[in-house]
């Protein structure tokens, strides 16, 4: 199962830094930072949200088609915080264009290894992936779901596809099939929550 955790980032010009209790978003007292949504349950927009219940904040998000004119407002300072894939934001962040202000994942990303994790800024065990996993249809008999999971997982060792993943901002990782239908069960509980809690719906 290959997992890269997202970043979330601000504009350059931006020059407030975050203290340790994790007031990340510079309009949080104004009544919402803007931040970019890509989609109704984007995993930008879901893992955005996430973020703003635990520091205890709200954002006022604002709709994009994609995530290249979400990255051209956030350098215009249209919008003041951007939660995007790695890949997506490497580049400026290297070439100092943005700033990233934390990875959501428990431990930091060897691709960005100045960057603090939530958890070190005070979201006590926040740990967010961006995810795929593979499945198949039901009924499958478990003799083949046993093989092809055998299979998958030689693949995912090899170092060839480790270092293709690596170079996406992912990391390979195996589990059993019912380990890996308990974190799909335990994913699904998370994301509701959290969904309901922000009232997010496909409507939006």
């Amino acid at each position: 199962m290959p997992a890269r955790p997202c970043c979330l980032r601000r504009r350059r010009a931006c020059r407030r830094n975050p203290p340790k209790n994790c007031s990340l978003w510079p309009g949080a007292n104004r009544g919402g930072s803007p931040t970019p949504r890509l989609g109704p349950g984007s995993i930008n927009q879901i893992a955005a949200e996430l973020m703003a219940q635990s520091a205890g904040v709200k954002l006022m998000h604002v709709p994009y088609k994609g995530g290249a004119p979400a990255l051209n407002d956030l350098l215009g300072g249209h919008v003041d915080i951007y939660v995007s894939s790695l890949p997506q934001v490497l580049q400026l962040v290297q070439n100092g264009q943005a700033k990233a202000l934390a990875v959501t994942s428990a431990r930091r990303t060897a691709l960005l290894p100045d960057v603090p994790t939530l958890d070190e800024q005070g979201v006590t065990g926040f740990d967010v992936w961006s995810w795929w996993g593979i499945v198949g249809p039901a009924g499958m008999p478990a003799t083949i779901v046993d093989a092809l999971n055998s299979e998958i997982g030689k693949m995912l060792g090899t170092p060839e596809l480790r270092q293709i993943l690596s170079n996406e901002g992912a990391e390979a990782d195996t589990m059993t099939a019912r380990q890996f239908g308990d974190l799909l069960r335990l994913e699904t509980e998370r994301w509701t929550k959290v969904a309901h809690e922000a009232k997010i719906s496909i409507d939006q």
